[in-house]
């Protein structure tokens, strides 16, 4: 267990798999409350304002914190590489930290709840994802992409002897770390895996009894720009399967589908998806390696776990440092635009709720 200590934090780390910490986390969807004028789907169809609750990540007791759950989704709202984003403290404590708020879900990121909602049966909360539809009830045209990459994964999954099953899907995970300066306040290692299954990838070293991939829909896997550049994946924040790889132990998988007519074209071998596999130390390990292996593979993830570690430490000062400011609002034209407190673009507050400092400048 010495190799799963944090260098910066004295605690070993307890496996509380399958654990969930707080009944708040059971939130109800909210779905169809607005449509955003502009803008629509594929095929003419109305886009929906979707609003769904994150569960908490964090519990308090007479206004003092009592409890972190550092979860990916925490980590990748306050940081991207290492690099701290401009979030409003008063936002990421309504649809996060408290979750007393939801968040607006895009058209994309329904896209990805129905796509996975249909290849492992459920996501990462319980509910049904109904896409918008043309006039007369019949599916878009991405809509009819998305299904037929389903029956891609089918393939996908035989092709790689991936297995779904009813207990190896969402699988929650929660382990109990302490912070040296911070020893009152009980800190978690928090989330839902997609799916931990046995993967053989014929003619490679990547053969696994058990492993983590995470499923993701994109509308072009050969895309090279942006956060989700999957046609460069060197260049994608991988934390998230960092963070579910060290916690658990286990390698670690993006499993990419894409719904873009043309990109099946333009990389015949992939077919429709790409697998791929983030080089980290419990990987490493699972091949037969020793963490003081010197090759440029454990090199990479042994800096990996590093810059986790690190961005766990931050995230868990960051969230006591809004804590200390009584989160403050800092409104910037790309928070207040997508925030459930702004009277503009929200159908949940009114004048007397609505945040007063709602930003509707644009930058260019």
């Amino acid at each position: 267990m010495e190799e799963n200590k944090f260098p910066d934090f004295e605690s070993e780390l307890e496996s509380i798999a399958g654990t969930t910490t707080n009944e708040s986390s059971k939130r109800a969807t909210i779905s169809g409350v607005a449509k955003q004028s502009g803008s629509s789907p594929a095929g003419g169809a109305d886009k929906p304002i979707r609003l769904d609750y994150y569960p908490p990540c964090v519990d308090y007791e007479f206004n003092k914190i009592k409890a972190i759950r550092v979860t990916s989704t925490l980590m990748s709202s306050l940081f991207f590489k290492r690099n701290p984003r401009e979030r409003c403290p008063q936002k990421l404590y309504h649809t996060i930290l408290v979750s007393d708020m939801p968040t607006f879900t895009t058209l994309p990121m329904q896209y990805g709840s129905f796509f996975e909602e249909q290849v492992i049966g459920r996501g990462r909360i319980k509910k049904v994802t109904v896409l918008p539809k043309l006039k007369g009830g019949s599916p878009t045209i991405d809509e009819r992409r998305i299904l037929e990459q389903v029956r891609m994964f089918q393939r996908v999954k035989d092709l790689y002897g991936i297995e779904v099953l009813e207990n190896n899907v969402q699988v929650k995970f929660s382990r109990k770390v302490e912070h040296p300066n911070f020893p009152e306040i009980d800190i978690y290692l928090h989330g839902a895996m997609d799916l931990v299954s046995p993967i053989h990838v014929k003619q490679t070293d990547f053969n696994f009894d058990a492993a983590v991939i995470d499923i993701k829909l994109t509308r072009d896997r050969n895309q090279e720009h942006g956060e989700y550049a999957w046609g460069k994946p060197e260049y994608l924040d991988v934390n998230q399967i960092v963070h579910y790889s060290e916690t658990n132990m286990l390698p670690g998988f993006y499993l990419v589908f894409d719904y873009n007519a043309k990109s099946a074209k333009r990389n015949h071998s992939a077919n429709g998806h790409k697998l791929v596999p983030v080089i980290t130390v419990p990987m490493l390990q699972a091949m037969g390696h020793r963490l003081d292996y010197d090759h440029p593979d454990m090199i990479k993830a042994r800096q990996r776990r590093t810059d986790w570690k690190l961005t766990v430490k931050d995230t868990v000062e960051k969230v006591i440092q809004m804590h200390n400011e009584e989160y403050l609002c800092i409104p910037s034209y790309d928070e207040c635009s997508e925030c459930p407190l702004n009277m503009a673009v929200s159908p949940l507050v009114d004048d007397k709720t609505a945040c007063k400092y709602a930003n509707h400048i644009q930058r260019i």
